[in-house]
């Protein structure tokens, strides 16, 4: 089931997936290593302008954080 919410009502830190992350996992299950590999957001608070992804593995352990290329 999917369920839009507005980034101001996440709080600080929470987890969100949004069509960017579903890109990027895309791109990463090319590699069978990263099937199951999933991609989340992580709010940082504002307006998601400096929210970061964070690549998981399987068992939701954070592997690592990629700041979007528009933060600072």
């Amino acid at each position: 089931m999917r369920v839009e919410v507005d980034v101001s009502d996440l709080d600080e830190l929470d987890y969100y997936i949004d069509q960017k992350c579903e890109e990027l996992e895309e791109v990463l299950r090319k590699e069978s290593k990263f099937v199951e590999h999933r991609v989340k957001r992580r709010h940082w608070g504002g307006e998601g302008e400096f929210d970061t992804f964070v690549i998981q593995d399987v068992e939701g352990v954070d592997l690592v954080e990629l700041r979007n290329k528009n933060s600072k």
